[in-house]
């Protein structure tokens, strides 16, 4: 899909359009849509549940929005969507779920049942996928209070984070978008290893 999804946007049809003068030209329109914040809240609450990846909402809701107001919105989407997905595990119950997630499943139990409430924080800074820590707590037990609590701490510091650099990436020029890109990486990898200890 990803490979096909490039092959697309280097279609000259495509690739023509896809210059910077029209890419900002779309993101201010978007940005003047009184309901596009609610629509994006809608698609967070909508795919989390059914493990679609929500990384390209987050890029989105930064490109759109900026910093503060695209991490106001991400955060309250994404806190709709673990909360939903979470609740979605618990009505579905072990095998639905697990037919859904196969056998990485058993292994975001096995983290939640061991140690209990800081893996839970830990496990929003690592690129693990966000409906199977949200399936995993809800499977091994989790109390919803402290799955809320810690999807809360664990969510903010990531969020404003890949909102700030996709925000940044939107509006910078050619032979900035290297030197964001990096930096975004090599501060995602640090958070990554702060959490761990």
């Amino acid at each position: 899909i990803v490979a096909g999804g490039l092959l697309l946007l280097r279609w000259p049809p495509i690739a023509s359009q896809l210059t910077q003068e029209n890419i900002l030209d779309v993101l201010t329109r978007l940005r003047g849509l009184w309901y596009a914040p609610l629509l994006l809240i809608a698609f967070f609450a909508l795919i989390a549940p059914i493990g679609m990846p929500v990384s390209p909402l987050i890029v989105g809701g930064g490109a759109v929005f900026g910093t503060l107001w695209g991490s106001v919105i991400n955060l309250t989407g994404l806190f709709i969507g673990a909360a939903a997905g979470f609740l979605f595990a618990r009505v579905l119950g072990r095998d639905a779920v697990a037919h859904l997630t196969g056998p990485r499943l058993r292994r975001a139990e096995r983290i939640f049942e061991r140690r209990g409430f800081w893996p839970l924080v830990q496990t929003r800074f690592l690129p693990i996928p966000f409906a199977l820590i949200n399936f995993g707590a809800a499977l091994a037990g989790v109390r919803l209070s402290r799955f809320v609590a810690a999807t809360a701490l664990g969510l903010l510091p990531t969020t404003i984070m890949h909102t700030y650099f996709s925000s940044r990436l939107a509006t910078a020029s050619p032979e900035a978008r290297p030197v964001i890109g990096f930096w975004w990486l090599v501060v995602w990898v640090g958070l990554a290893m702060i959490s761990v200890f």
